[in-house]
């Protein structure tokens, strides 16, 4: 396998995360829930919130996202910080209620305007994404660092791209680390990933490959399966730490089974090649199919190449034009153009039809996202 070095694309520069939202509730029993109908009934906003969070979580009466949403207005309408989010959370999600962003983004406002880390970072969110109040990228790391100074940790991994990104704020590097170390040090995986890609570029900090295998390591252990892939890559590679191709299968295989599609690519490759591994053309291939199907040109040329020479898999010309014809769409090299051209002389003139219309609709439904 080629040493692979590490490079700046789309794998780690640009990360959608997801929203980590956690309701803080506390347990409800059976012989609580007449209690707090009552206060609740008589305007109790605390008895309000909590009764709002036993009917979502169905705990001591029956799950009811819409009876829940009528209790956390209630209390959200007299203030309550819990209540707001909760209400935020419903209308963005569609909990007992239709989704409506306009609200969520209203009742976030709420809350964050009380200091609430989590309504800050989510209203951000929406600002950054547009959804329910116009894009605004510059609202977006108002609200995230309101929320990353109280030391909201996916909120400073967000400010911490924006600096990346230059996205709201002008870029810079150095303030894109030093927000992804203070996430990372509270142990969120996504920013131990890209502060060790940081270490591994010297993007923001000296470089110092050895250092950014150690956040690598941190990630991939929490089972983040960026983590998983780039540490397998620095094995692979010897950076930072001692070649070990067998290592770096381990790794590559953890983040393939998450469908880290970068990851299957490269597991296919060792497979292929025997490297860290026995030589398997069959578990190449399969790899290759994961990678292909989820749109990563090279796996899709590899897989067609696989079907046309029976390496792995039973020769088919049709579905080697197929992958081929993919992967040409996006991989502008000669060789993979003339490799498509000299296997559709090898099919009928309605296979070729065939194949053509089945490419067509593929490329629609299945944007290739790697090349």
């Amino acid at each position: 396998m080629r040493r692979r070095t590490f490079r700046r694309d789309a794998r780690w520069r640009i990360f959608l995360l997801t929203l980590s939202i956690l309701l803080t509730i506390q347990p409800v029993t059976a012989q609580d829930i007449a209690g707090l109908k009552s206060k609740a009934g008589a305007g109790d906003v605390q008895a309000q919130s909590a009764l709002g969070n036993a009917y979502h979580n169905g705990d001591g009466v029956a799950k009811d996202d819409a009876e829940a949403v009528r209790w956390w207005e209630k209390a959200a309408q007299q203030g309550d910080i819990g209540g707001q989010i909760n209400l935020g959370i419903a209308y963005q999600f569609g909990w007992g209620v239709p989704k409506n962003y306009a609200a969520a983004a209203r009742w976030y406002l709420r809350a964050a305007d009380q200091g609430n880390v989590g309504a800050q970072s989510n209203l951000a969110v929406l600002y950054h994404i547009g959804q329910g109040v116009p894009k605004d990228d510059v609202e977006a790391v108002r609200w995230w660092r309101k929320a990353a100074e109280q030391g909201n940790a996916p909120a400073q991994l967000y400010l911490g791209t924006a600096y990346h990104l230059g996205q709201g704020v002008s870029k810079n590097e150095v303030e894109a680390a030093s927000w992804y170390r203070k996430a990372a040090e509270k142990g969120e995986p996504n920013a131990q990933l890209v502060l060790g890609m940081a270490y591994m570029y010297g993007s923001g900090v000296a470089k110092e490959e050895t250092e950014g295998v150690k956040w690598l390591r941190k990630s991939a252990e929490q089972n983040n399966p960026g983590g998983q892939f780039w540490l397998g890559t620095a094995y692979s590679a010897g950076l930072g730490v001692a070649k070990d191709e067998a290592e770096a299968v381990r790794w590559y295989a953890k983040a393939a089974e998450q469908g880290f599609v970068a990851a299957q690519y490269d597991l296919g490759q060792a497979y292929y090649l025997g490297n860290g591994v026995a030589k398997n053309t069959a578990e190449a291939a399969r790899w290759w199919q994961k990678a292909a199907e989820q749109g990563f040109a090279k796996a899709q040329y590899n897989l067609g190449m696989a079907y046309h020479s029976s390496d792995g898999v039973k020769r088919d010309d049709v579905e080697a034009y197929f992958w081929i014809s993919i992967a040409a769409s996006f991989l502008d090299q000669p060789s993979v153009k003339q490799s498509r051209e000299n296997i559709g002389k090898l099919l009928t003139a309605d296979q070729l039809s065939e194949v053509q219309e089945r490419c067509r609709k593929w490329v629609e439904m299945h944007p290739n996202t790697e090349k």
